[in-house]
C-alpha cells in the first residue's frame, strides 16, 4: 500500500538505531498500512474526561466537560485543568530568566497523586483529599480559591518556561502539606506551595512550530488537552499514568491513528466542536511511575523508545496526542459517548 511521506517519516522514526530489519519498526508500520494515508471519515467515541485540579494530583473524573479558549472545565466552568499547580521553592535561571520556585511534578515526587479531588457543583465546592495519609486529611473548598485577586506575584519554572503566578500562602497550600507530610522526604514542607494564575496570566500553547497566543493553556504542559486512544499500544502502566484528559476509541480508530489525524470535529447533542491533534506529545519520567504505588520503572519509557516514533529533532518518546481547541468559537459541552470525526491527516511533525 501507498503510504504518506509523513506516514514514512513516521516509520524511519521507529526503533531508528537499528539500521537493519527491526520487527518494532514493520510492526509499527503494519499498523499506518491498516489506516492508509487517508484519515478523512474516521470516527471514535469520546471514553472519559478527565481534568486536574491541581496538576500533578489525581484527576476528577466527569461524565461532560467544557471546551473553552483556556482548554477542560467542569460543565459549569468553574474548575478548570490545571489552574492551579504544586511548586516548591528553588532559585535558578534558564533561558536567562531567574525564578525563585520549580514545579513539584511526579517527576520528582511519588505522592502527589495521592491527592484525590471531588467537586459539587450544586454548592461550587470542591473537596482534596489524602485517604492514605494518617488522619485521612480532607477539606473543602470554594472554586474562589483558585481566582485570587490580590498576592504575592512570583517567578515558577515549568520546564523551559518560567511563568508568573501568585504565591497561595493561605488554606490551600497548608492543606497540600498536610496531604503530603507523612511521605515526602526530600522536600521540606515549609518550602512546598500553590501556585496559581493572575487576573491577566497568558501562556500560549506551543504544540506548533510557533506558539499560538490565541490558544491559551494553564499550567498544562504547553498544550490544552493530551488525548490517548485506546486502541493504541502504550507498553506497561502507561495508559493510567498519562492521565489524559479525552481517551477514545471505538472500532474505525486503530491504533496509532492518532500520530496522523490533524483536524476533527466533535459531534455533540447541541452541535459540533472543531479541535486540532497537535504535534506528537513527547513522553516524559512520569510515564514510569506508578501512580498507586509511586514506584519507578524503566519499563515504560523503554517501551516508548523501541516501540513509538521519536522525534527528529530531540529523539524523545512520543505517546498520545496533543490537542487544542481552535478560537473563535464558543464554549462547547462535550460529553462522553459524542463522537470524535476524523477530517485531515498531518503533513508535518510540526503541525
Amino acid at each position: 500500500m501507498s503510504l504518506s511521506a509523513f506516514q514514512e517519516a513516521l516509520i524511519s522514526r521507529v526503533d531508528p538505531t537499528n539500521e537493519g530489519h527491526s520487527e518494532r519498526r514493520e510492526a509499527y508500520r503494519r499498523s499506518m498500512e491498516a489506516i492508509g494515508p487517508s484519515v478523512m471519515g474516521r470516527t471514535a467515541e469520546v471514553r472519559d474526561l478527565a481534568l486536574r485540579i491541581l496538576k500533578g494530583t489525581k484527576q476528577l473524573h466527569v461524565p461532560s466537560a467544557l471546551l473553552s479558549l483556556q482548554g477542560m472545565a467542569t460543565e459549569d466552568g468553574e474548575l478548570v485543568d490545571c489552574r492551579a499547580a504544586i511548586v516548591r521553592k528553588e532559585h535558578g535561571a534558564v533561558n536567562q530568566t531567574e525564578y525563585d520556585y520549580k514545579r513539584y511534578s511526579g517527576k520528582e515526587s511519588a505522592h502527589t497523586t495521592r491527592v484525590h479531588p471531588s467537586y459539587d457543583p450544586t454548592t461550587k465546592r470542591f473537596i482534596l483529599s489524602a485517604p492514605d495519609a494518617s488522619g485521612s486529611p480532607s477539606r473543602e473548598f470554594d472554586t474562589g480559591v483558585l481566582y485570587p485577586r490580590d498576592g504575592k506575584l512570583v517567578q515558577a519554572r515549568f520546564g523551559n518556561d518560567v511563568l508568573e503566578g501568585v504565591l497561595d500562602t493561605g488554606q490551600l497550600t497548608e492543606h497540600i502539606r498536610n496531604c503530603l507530610a507523612d511521605f515526602e522526604t526530600k522536600v521540606p514542607m515549609e518550602d512546598l506551595f500553590v501556585i496559581l494564575p493572575h487576573s491577566w496570566f497568558r501562556r500560549p500553547s506551543d504544540t506548533c512550530i510557533e506558539p499560538n497566543g490565541r490558544i491559551l493553556t494553564m499550567f498544562t504542559d504547553g498544550a490544552q488537552i493530551h488525548g490517548m486512544n485506546e486502541n493504541s499500544p502504550h507498553g506497561p502502566q502507561v495508559m493510567d499514568a498519562f492521565r489524559a484528559g479525552i481517551r477514545f476509541g471505538g472500532e474505525d480508530f486503530p491504533p496509532n491513528i492518532e500520530d496522523l489525524v490533524h483536524e476533527a470535529r466533535i459531534v455533540t447533542n447541541t452541535g459540533e466542536r472543531a479541535v486540532r491533534f497537535q504535534s506528537l506529545t513527547p513522553r516524559c519520567l512520569v510515564t514510569q511511575r506508578d501512580i498507586v504505588t509511586g514506584e519507578v520503572s524503566g519499563s515504560p519509557k523503554k517501551w516508548l523508545r523501541e516501540n513509538r516514533p521519536l522525534r527528529p529533532w530531540d529523539s524523545s518518546a512520543t505517546m498520545g496526542a496533543n490537542i487544542d481547541v481552535p478560537p473563535h468559537q464558543e464554549d462547547t459541552l462535550v460529553t462522553v459517548g459524542d463522537k470524535l470525526v476524523a477530517e485531515t491527516a498531518k503533513t508535518d511533525w510540526k503541525m
